[in-house]
């Protein structure tokens, strides 16, 4: 019996139909990062094209926890290597997180890195590349909360729902 696809997984079918999947830049492959590599493999319209890591073999081993074989994955280096390795088909690895900013073909960020300097340049930098930035890393988010909220209202785009109980949300 097959179950019907509603809400956010039916939004994702359609527009994977319409455009392809989503393309996630994970940046950090400790545990949360490593959580989201595992989610993302099970979610329809939406796939991991590359992840920044300090110390790659992290990421190569998160990316195995998927079941993907270590050829379905490039070392990469900037944003021209990841575009390269996503056009291959594979998912990239690289060092870098400004990387992930800099990709063509990277739609969206997540930060799961922790460290909220590398958090807080990373969600500026995505921004200023017009590319959505989900920020796990509460502590560069509670340090730059109203910054990007302000950011992100000049390009028109909407306030994360944690707005409501994040104090530098709430003042931007």
């Amino acid at each position: 019996m097959l179950t019907a696809r509603l809400g956010l997984t039916a939004a994702l079918d359609a527009r994977a139909a319409a455009k392809g999947p989503i393309t996630i830049g994970l940046a950090g492959a400790g545990q949360m990062g490593t959580d989201m590599v595992v989610q993302i493999a099970q979610m329809p319209g939406v796939r991991l094209g590359a992840v920044a890591e300090v110390f790659p073999e992290n990421a190569l081993a998160a990316i195995a926890m998927t079941g993907r074989a270590r050829g379905a994955v490039a070392l990469a280096d900037g944003g021209a290597g990841v575009d390269a390795a996503i056009e291959g088909g594979k998912i990239a690895v690289v060092e870098d997180s400004g990387a992930l900013c800099d990709a063509g073909l990277i739609d969206a960020i997540i930060d799961a890195t922790g460290n909220p300097n590398v958090g807080a340049r990373l969600a500026l930098g995505a921004i200023a590349a017009g590319k959505h930035i989900v920020m796990l890393n509460v502590e560069a988010d509670i340090t730059m909360g109203a910054t990007s909220g302000r950011r992100r209202r000049r390009r028109g785009w909407p306030i994360p729902a944690r707005r409501a109980t994040n104090p530098p949300a709430r003042w931007s």
